[in-house]
């Protein structure tokens, strides 16, 4: 099967539908882990019930989760490095307008868990530090 285009308006409002709902049943539950394999279950029906009515791959999507901040967001995997650095400032700007601890170890443990290939701007010039010391 193909994958929706990013922009298809089915795939937008089904990923709204999709923030509702979750939002709504999960909304001040504990955070546990029984509670985060519900969620991956329920994103998991969620895409194959998308599948069945337009007959499209929902894009690749990793749960990016947060135990100290309790905040689990799903990221599409397949974002460029630019991408996730919006992605990650936006959720860091959330965290802190709602005033929720953020723990650096766990954000970069789910960060290397989403985006493996993921370089950060640090890294990046490291590389170049790198390159101009052997040249």
């Amino acid at each position: 099967m193909t994958e929706v285009n990013p922009e298809d308006k089915r795939l937008l409002l089904w990923l709204q539908e999709f923030h509702k709902y979750l939002g709504f049943r999960y909304h001040g539950k504990p955070f546990s882990g029984s509670v985060v394999q519900q969620i991956e279950q329920d994103v998991e029906q969620i895409k194959d019930a998308f599948k069945k009515r337009y007959g499209l791959d929902f894009p690749p999507l990793a749960p990016f989760i947060l135990p100290t901040s309790q905040i689990i967001v799903f990221y599409r995997k397949d974002l460029t490095d630019d991408e996730i650095r919006s992605k990650i400032l936006f959720l860091l700007r959330d965290m802190a307008t709602a005033k929720k601890p953020v723990s650096i170890h766990e954000l970069a443990m789910a960060i290397s868990f989403v985006w493996p290939n993921y370089k950060p701007p640090i890294e990046e010039m490291v590389d170049v530090t790198k390159a101009q010391l052997l040249n």
